[in-house]
């Protein structure tokens, strides 16, 4: 290991006054409560690194990729609108936002903030069947200005890990958003990051926005088309989904960014253009994708997505009118 990085460790280890321990190496900047069990850490890095692969796919900025698809769906028609002053306002952060979150998924995190994970709820913080988290900042005045963001995993988090897979999907399957917003780790990961104000986001995500359980893509969908960018900015899962649909996009390479089935079943609104992207995402794991559509070896899914579609097709119809 370099000297710079094991020196970046260690002064990253400086800032936490909690008695946390680091969960990683590689992530100087994320701290574990001591109880935690080595199971929960292997998953809470697991979740991290798929998260990641969702949040490199939104942010990569990757040549010839038509990023607007996705953002006009999840993000509102206005996402990068220069209309007015405050159009402009909302459009500079999005894509301040968007950057942040690359840094942080690439460790470039300013040693003033630290991440801290609690494994167990123990002061009963979480609803019943919640399966995010609890998330809260502040600036600790500790002889210096620091950030801190502390997350409370709720105990159905770490229940997440089994995934399923596509088998003898139609094409048609892989552009419909439902498939792919069943609970799984890495997309309840990046919710909760996407609360870290100033690390991440900024104005700061809505405090009202829990990670919604059911229905995730018609509400997201109607959020971004009736409220449109001033209130899909400020809403995690706004982002959340803009960035599972990239992820999707460039890996399945499907015609359209993944849309909810009543849009992608009937004739696709005039502001929908199909096109097909780029090959596939490239930072995932070799035979991935093949995987995922049921091509390879149907473990490997299994073992290495944080997508998780239906685990059965919608019942077939019986043409009736012969």
């Amino acid at each position: 290991m370099a000297t710079w990085f094991v020196l970046a460790v260690a002064d990253q280890r400086d800032y936490n006054r909690r008695g946390f321990v680091p969960i990683s190496d590689r992530m100087p900047h994320i701290f574990v409560n001591p109880s935690c069990t080595d199971l929960k850490r292997i998953i809470l890095k697991q979740a991290w690194e798929q998260a990641g692969w969702l949040a490199k796919a939104q942010t990569a900025n990757k040549t010839g990729y038509p990023y607007y698809q996705a953002h006009k769906f999840y993000l509102g028609t206005e996402w990068n609108s220069t209309a007015d002053r405050m159009s402009r306002w909302r459009s500079r952060f999005i894509r301040k936002n968007l950057e942040r979150l690359g840094d942080l998924f690439s460790a470039k995190v300013d040693k003033h903030e630290v991440i801290y994970w609690y494994c167990e709820d123990e002061q009963s913080k979480c609803a019943p069947g919640q399966v995010s988290g609890m998330t809260s900042n502040k600036r600790e005045g500790i002889s210096f200005p620091k950030n801190s963001h502390t997350t409370i995993r709720c105990p159905d988090f770490f229940s997440l890990l089994t995934v399923a897979n596509f088998h003898g999907r139609a094409d048609f399957e892989y552009n419909v958003m439902e498939n792919y917003e069943v609970n799984n780790f890495a997309v309840v990961m990046l919710h909760e990051v996407w609360k870290y104000a100033d690390l991440v986001s900024y104005p700061a995500i809505k405090e009202d926005q829990q990670y919604i359980q059911e229905g995730r893509t018609e509400k997201i969908w109607s959020l971004a088309r009736n409220e449109n960018t001033e209130v899909a900015f400020v809403t995690a899962d706004s982002y959340v989904m803009d960035a599972l649909a990239i992820f999707i996009h460039q890996g399945l390479r499907t015609s359209i960014p993944p849309a909810p089935r009543r849009i992608v079943a009937g004739p696709l609104p005039a502001y929908i253009s199909v096109e097909v992207p780029p090959p596939a995402y490239s930072d995932t794991p070799p035979d991935y994708w093949d995987a995922v559509r049921g091509l390879g070896d149907p473990s490997l899914a299994g073992q290495l997505t944080a997508i998780r579609p239906l685990s059965t097709p919608p019942p077939e119809t019986t043409d009736t009118s012969q």
